[in-house]
């Protein structure tokens, strides 16, 4: 407060999620504090070191902290501002969020040289879960941020719907960067008909219970 010239007047946030999380931890290594008593210096309890509330109080501590001391933006700090508006950053809270699933989309679409069109969906439910983990890694964006860029809200993150949505985005990826199909795709594509992949949404299930029940009953009809 001493530092101040003038009264901190909010703005936009322009930081992401993990910016600021970078700042808190850089700021308490400095300062020599835990983050119970950064909580405290934003007015908040300890239990709610967590959550929009948060981020956005610290998000603008650090920009009040910046000006008292003049120092200037971060180079990050102002490529975020070129790639945002505003009201990006006000809708939803959302931060870096909905920019970073804009520019995705965006970079597919521009790579595609011709519509997509679904067809069967021929990987398993796992082999989907292992594909969202690693692109999210690859891309820096978490489950949120992915439920985004196929148009779903957060809380949908589950379903028959997401699986086949996910499904559909990869493949769409896998054209639009001309990548081989997998060796584990070739091989699903070999043991299943596209109306097994399609029947009741089942994915692999319905292949994998014929598999073993059909093991089962050889098994039976040896002597």
């Amino acid at each position: 407060e001493a530092a101040e010239s003038e009264p901190y007047v909010e703005g936009p946030i322009y930081d992401s999620i993990p910016q600021i999380r970078e700042k808190v931890g850089a700021f308490c290594a400095r300062e020599d504090i835990n983050a119970s008593a950064f909580c405290r210096i934003l007015g908040l309890q300890t239990y709610k070191f967590a959550g929009w509330k948060f981020t956005e109080m610290a998000y603008h501590f650090f920009e009040r902290l910046r000006l008292a001391e003049e120092q200037p933006k971060s180079e990050e700090r102002v490529k975020n501002e070129r790639r945002m508006t505003p009201q990006e950053c006000a809708d939803k809270g959302m931060l870096m969020i909905k920019s970073k699933a804009d520019a995705i989309m965006a970079r597919l679409e521009a790579a595609e040289s011709e519509p997509y069109v679904e067809g069967p969906i021929y990987d398993s439910i796992p082999q989907i879960r292992e594909k969202v983990g690693a692109f999210c890694a690859r891309e820096d964006i978490n489950a949120s941020a992915f439920c985004r860029i196929l148009g779903l809200q957060t809380y949908k993150f589950a379903g028959w719907k997401f699986t086949e949505m996910a499904y559909h985005f990869f493949e769409r990826l896998r054209l639009a960067e001309e990548q081989p199909k997998s060796e584990e795709r070739v091989k699903n594509e070999r043991r299943m008909t596209p109306q097994e992949c399609a029947d009741k949404g089942m994915l692999m299930i319905k292949s994998k219970a014929d598999a073993i029940m059909a093991r089962l009953e050889a098994a039976e009809s040896e002597p």
